[in-house]
């Protein structure tokens, strides 16, 4: 019984060291510890509920700015320059990332929050770009908020399926502006203007929402 206490018999029938085992059973902890620690990692970045706060503040940053333009939009009665078809996005994107730098290390620390940033970030870049062909090629206003609110769409439904469930309203606002801008042309700069404001609204009340949940 001593001898099967103190040694281990090797698949070759060779006996092991009692210290020779000890080490063993101490490297298959060690490599459990490590897994274990790096599985709490992974499932830290991936928390939706991690940086919730930051999430909440620049969300909300983005819709005071969008309602401003709502706002400066809702009486103006001219259809918009394509240089201030450009502005507008370029405005916003810019705002977005100084607003990231500025919160990097509470919006960014996640590889979730990176994930929803990227959603932003790509939604308005080709956004943006869309406007920038604009300048070269004669594009109807209500084109590009039909093309912008389907981009957006677009973007929402995809994070709605890998991320967050509830970015699917939003998908669903957007489709449904970009379809009214197509259908009802002269009234698409308001249409598309206030979209934002209602689908940013939401997203800062759901994310506020979450971070009490998560305290």
């Amino acid at each position: 019984m001593v001898g099967l206490i103190f040694t281990t018999t090797l698949s070759g029938g060779q006996p092991l060291h009692p210290i020779c085992s000890l080490a063993r059973v101490e490297a298959i902890l060690e490599q459990r510890r490590q897994r274990a620690l790096a599985l709490e990692r992974e499932a830290r970045e991936r928390d939706p509920n991690q940086g919730t706060g930051a999430r909440t503040i620049a969300l909300l940053g983005v819709t005071l700015l969008a309602l401003g333009a709502a706002i400066v939009a809702s009486f103006s009665s001219r259809v918009p320059s394509p240089r201030e078809l450009v502005a507008f996005p370029c405005v916003v994107l810019v705002s977005v990332l100084a607003g990231a730098f500025v919160l990097r290390r509470r919006l960014l620390d996640t590889a979730f929050n990176r994930q929803v940033f990227s959603c932003l970030v790509i939604s308005m870049g080709v956004m943006l770009f869309g406007r920038l062909v604009g300048l070269f090629v004669e594009v109807p206003a209500a084109v590009h908020f039909a093309r912008d609110s389907f981009v957006t769409a677009g973007v929402m439904a995809l994070c709605a399926v890998s991320m967050l469930r509830w970015t699917f309203i939003i998908a669903v606002v957007f489709g449904v502006t970009g379809t009214l801008c197509m259908v009802l042309p002269e009234q698409s700069l308001q249409l598309f203007v206030f979209t934002p404001v209602v689908a940013l609204t939401l997203a800062t009340v759901t994310s506020w929402w979450s971070s009490r949940r998560a305290t």
